[in-house]
């Protein structure tokens, strides 16, 4: 049966014309997004596409509509009201008039342009005269329409968070509001929300407190400030609130240990980008309701790391729930938003760069900027370092102009080019390496540390000679030495942390005399640091360079390590090639070590299984590896990472100990005094 050809009293132009439409009013929500509302016939099909036409401009665009009875249930010769979000791409808002074409995908209507100039209306003109007499459910799917509108803004941001304001202005005008919680110590129910915290525009983490005394929570909703609703009460982690529970005594007593404290990580539907009006709903079993605001969303990522690693506190349970559930997905969030945020500010090239380099030397630079002043009066002394391609990466941008000035003076001086790469914003060890690593040329790639100093010339070209004439190799490391000559590093295994089953990355013979027998070894070993890491580039770039999960620097390594195991390449250590590492001079160790526990915690939860089922990966007793022609032979044990009690008699008190590699610290003095007299 055809539809009726009558048309309403409007303006509405039908082109195929047989289900006339009237357009009651509309309102921009962005440059790029119109709300309309309006009525059409019931045999009319809801909207899916328009246009926009303006002058010279046609602008398709995506249309969601919705639609519902009058309100008060009162209708008229069978039409229905519709509300749509109009979305196009660019700025659409303009001071000319426009024009609309509307499609249900069988007819098409225009609006002309001198039908819509009358029924533009502000917004909240708009929502308060037409939208506002809706029943509680419409008014919800109201919000929701405006809401899903925001998936779809791509990457301008004022455009974006002027839709973000008009949700929030739809949401606040429309949402059903609930008793606010009134925290008086005679209740026995409260709700508070301590902290929301933006990992990244769809993920969050709450933190606050509830008593539920009387009955059950059967409902528990975050409700972000653009109308975003998340179901989070099959999310929480509860645990213990003493200060809590003291406020509550009087009401409730102390019968029962409570669990008010709650946390959530949690992900919304749609970008929420504003930073305040956030709310938590609750619903007991008992039929009560409440409500409680957030205060001001935290968005600063070294407070929100400081607080996610402190709340590691709470998670005393064997079952690790939170750490699983909430803050190793919250951390991930925030380390990943980093890292997609993070530019390059400043790219200067001081010297003539080598035109076709073999390797790119990445050397990150985190808040100890005079460091670059040791190595390169270590470097300026070696002529191979001329046809390295050598960038530092500052990762402390506050720095940035005392680096650029002592880089000026630094070439100035020895003459040795070289880049500087600043970052917009601390990124972490990752993704300096990953942002080094993108801007260079080397076929081969060597991450340095900047603690880390050669013990003579010629290191250079040994490292390359080795790792190119290795077969699929993946990472290589040379024999790293502190300033009194003992080991540092000789290769990486894995170890038990004592009274657990959580392995830690453990250095082999570390602490020992450099010239132990055993570590001067050239042999496969189950991962290197990446204080001092040749890997190919090509290689490095096919499985992803340096991880970003892990927090500020420890286990990057081993896991990008692991990954080339399982891409079956080989890794391994090279004593020939000698280098002081000072260790941890830019990241101190109180600071570190609470990083540290939680990347170990994470480094299980990936490797864990994988370090268990390879006894290789477990243990020093590496041999020669088969390498029969290497001329070294490794000493036995009988402890992973331990030489034998007569095996370290017999390497500490060799019958020629060779003399003591010349300390970095002596040899640097006149170079850097001669640099510090420079006008």
């Amino acid at each position: 049966m055809p539809r009726s050809s009558k048309r309403l009293a409007s303006a509405i132009e039908p082109v195929a014309g047989r289900a006339p439409l009237h357009v009651i009013g509309l309102s921009w929500l962005s440059d790029s997004a119109l709300l309309l509302v309006g009525t059409q016939l019931g045999d009319a099909g809801p909207m899916t596409s328009g246009s926009l036409c303006r002058e010279s401009l046609t602008a398709p665009l995506l249309v969601r509509a919705m639609v519902y009875p009058h309100p008060n249930g009162q209708s008229s010769k069978g039409t229905a009201r519709w509300v749509a979000i109009l979305q196009g791409s660019g700025r659409l808002r303009g001071r000319t008039e426009f024009s609309l074409t509307l499609s249900d995908g069988v007819e098409t209507w225009t609006v002309p342009a001198a039908s819509v100039s009358p029924a533009l209306k502000d917004l909240r003109t708009l929502v308060r005269s037409q939208l506002t007499a809706l029943g509680p459910r419409e008014r919800r799917l109201v919000v929701e329409l405006v809401v899903s509108s925001l998936n779809d803004l791509g990457g301008d941001t004022k455009n974006r968070l002027r839709l973000s304001r008009s949700s929030n202005l739809v949401r606040d005008m429309l949402r059903e509001r609930l008793p606010i919680c009134d925290l008086r110590p005679n209740r026995i129910e409260g709700l508070a929300v301590e902290a929301v915290m933006a990992l990244d525009d769809v993920s969050f983490y709450v933190e606050g407190w509830l008593c539920d005394g009387e009955s059950d929570v059967s409902r528990m909703t975050a409700v972000s400030p653009e109308g975003s609703r998340t179901e989070i009460l099959g999310n929480l982690f509860r645990y213990r609130r003493p200060d809590t529970e003291e406020f509550f005594k009087s009401a409730i007593g102390d019968k029962q240990p409570a669990k008010y404290g709650f946390i959530s990580h949690f992900r919304v539907t749609a970008p929420s980008l504003l930073p305040n009006g956030w709310l938590i709903e609750v619903e007991t079993a008992a039929g009560s309701e409440m409500e409680a605001a957030a205060p001001h969303v935290v968005t600063n990522d070294e407070r929100i790391r400081i607080e996610l690693l402190n709340d590691l506190a709470h998670d005393i349970g064997l079952d690790q729930e939170l750490r699983r559930r909430h803050i190793a997905p919250s951390l991930a969030a925030l380390q990943s938003r980093r890292s997609r945020s993070v530019r390059i500010d400043v790219e200067k090239e001081l010297g003539d760069q080598p035109a076709d380099p073999q390797v790119s030397i990445l050397v990150p630079l985190f808040r100890r900027v005079d460091l670059l002043e040791h190595q390169m009066a270590q470097f300026a002394d070696d002529p191979e370092l001329r046809s390295a391609e050598l960038i530092y990466v500052l990762d402390s941008p506050e720095l940035k102009s005392e680096l650029l000035t002592l880089a000026d003076g630094l070439f100035r001086l020895y003459r040795l080019p070289f880049k500087v790469v600043v970052l917009s914003e601390n990124s972490g060890f990752s993704t300096a390496n990953n942002i080094g690593a993108s801007r260079a040329r080397g076929q081969t790639l060597l991450l340095l540390n900047s603690d880390v100093v050669p013990a003579s010339p010629g290191w250079l070209s040994k490292l390359i000679g080795f790792y190119h004439g290795l077969e699929k190799p993946g990472a290589v490391g040379p024999k790293l030495i502190y300033e009194d000559s003992s080991l540092q590093h000789a290769g990486l295994y894995f170890d038990l942390v004592p009274g657990t089953d959580m392995w830690m990355n453990e250095h082999f013979y570390k602490g020992l005399y450099s010239d132990l027998p055993a570590a001067n070894v050239t042999r496969v070993v189950p991962a290197v640091t990446g204080a001092c890491l040749m890997i190919d580039a090509r290689l490095y770039a096919s499985v992803g360079g340096l991880s970003g999960t892990y927090i500020q620097g420890d286990y990057e390594d081993s896991d990008l390590c692991l990954r080339l195991n399982e891409a079956g390449r080989k890794n391994w250590y090279f004593p020939d090639v000698v280098l002081f590492h000072l260790e941890g001079q830019s990241y101190p160790t109180p600071a570190r070590e609470i990083n540290t526990q939680y990347n170990r915690w994470l480094f299980n939860e990936i490797w864990g299984d994988v370090i268990s089922g390879t006894e290789a990966f477990a243990s020093n007793d590496v041999g020669t590896g088969g390498l029969t022609g290497i001329g070294h032979q490794a000493l036995p044990s009988s402890r992973p990472g331990r030489p034998r009690e007569s095996d370290s008699v017999q390497a500490l008190a060799p019958t020629e100990i060779p003399a003591r590699p010349t300390g970095p610290t002596e040899r640097i003095e006149r170079r850097v005094t001669a640099h510090r007299m420079l006008p």
